[in-house]
């Protein structure tokens, strides 16, 4: 059992070896204290980070969940789930993780990136515009908001248009619209 100087000095030489990219050491060490106190919920999201950032996401989940268990108000922890899930391609998950972040921190512009990352992937266009938009509003004068925004208004009106030729079918609808529009045009004929 290491005494608690040493808990201070291995947390120390942990929070060194993530800031020099060295993050399966970081890993090792955050285990190991985790023996010592293991209901300590920053170091279940340290080790979540540490393991996140090294590549491991399958193993950072459960170790993420763990830390947000035994404090929901870890915002970082959740925004290191969110990216997990990503990365191993479950955007439903991460969207529920990155929607708390973006409540805690609304003016987060990456968070709100994250979330919309999270939609497109999941095939919600529509919910992914509506975090575009925030991005907008919040940093109006950033073109990588306006330049996303406008690619994913793109994607939903191509996918809009699709629908026209999924079922040929349903002409009598298609004749409707054309004539909706015709007449709004002045050709009654």
């Amino acid at each position: 059992v290491l005494a608690q100087g040493d808990n201070r000095a291995s947390a120390a030489q942990a929070a060194r070896a993530m800031a020099e990219h060295r993050y399966d050491e970081a890993a090792a060490i955050y285990r190991e204290l985790l023996k010592v106190t293991p209901d300590e919920p920053e170091l279940h999201a340290n080790l979540g980070m540490a393991l996140a950032m090294g590549g491991h996401d399958a193993e950072a989940v459960p170790q993420l969940e763990r830390a947000i268990a035994l404090n929901p108000k870890l915002t970082n922890a959740r925004v290191v789930l969110g990216s997990s899930y990503m990365a191993m391609g479950q955007p439903a998950k991460a969207i529920a993780a990155l929607q708390h972040v973006v409540a805690a921190q609304p003016s987060n512009l990456e968070s709100h990136r994250l979330l919309a990352e999270a939609h497109a992937a999941a095939e919600r266009p529509v919910e992914a515009l509506t975090e575009l938009r925030k991005i907008t509003q919040i940093a109006p004068k950033e073109p990588a908001g306006w330049y996303a925004l406008g690619h994913s208004y793109n994607a939903v009106a191509q996918d809009a248009m699709a629908t026209f030729n999924d079922s040929p079918d349903d002409r009598s609808w298609r004749q409707l619209l054309l004539a909706d529009a015709l007449a709004a045009d002045g050709r009654l004929t």
